[in-house]
């Protein structure tokens, strides 16, 4: 059994790394990336859904940055150091939340 979840685990992992080489264009776009994951005896499917499941959390990512941006707007987290405190804490990226601060203030 352990050894049937190692290689689950490494199927799985190679099914990322390639969804990541997809998504730097590594493999073209449309009909040519599935013929070369395909010619690379990859399966398309399971590597797409990978793009897709990755993308999707990078635009959730965006969505809750800009979120908390709003609601660094309306002083939930404070000013100066105590903000940079309260985002950091809560595992937001400070310098990315206040850029989008930034940007929506303009």
């Amino acid at each position: 059994k352990a050894e049937a979840e190692r290689l689950a685990a490494e199927a799985e992992a190679k099914i990322e790394a390639l969804a990541k080489e997809v998504i730097q264009g590594k493999f073209g776009n449309g009909a040519d990336r599935k013929a070369a994951l395909e010619a690379a005896g990859h399966d398309y499917e399971k590597v797409q859904a990978k793009v897709n499941e990755l993308l999707g959390a990078a635009k959730k990512e965006v969505q809750d940055i800009e979120a908390v941006a709003r609601d660094v707007i309306r002083g939930k987290y404070g000013n100066g150091a105590d903000r940079k405190a309260a985002l950091e804490k809560a595992g937001y990226d400070y310098a990315t939340v206040q850029a989008k601060v930034n940007e929506l203030l303009k």
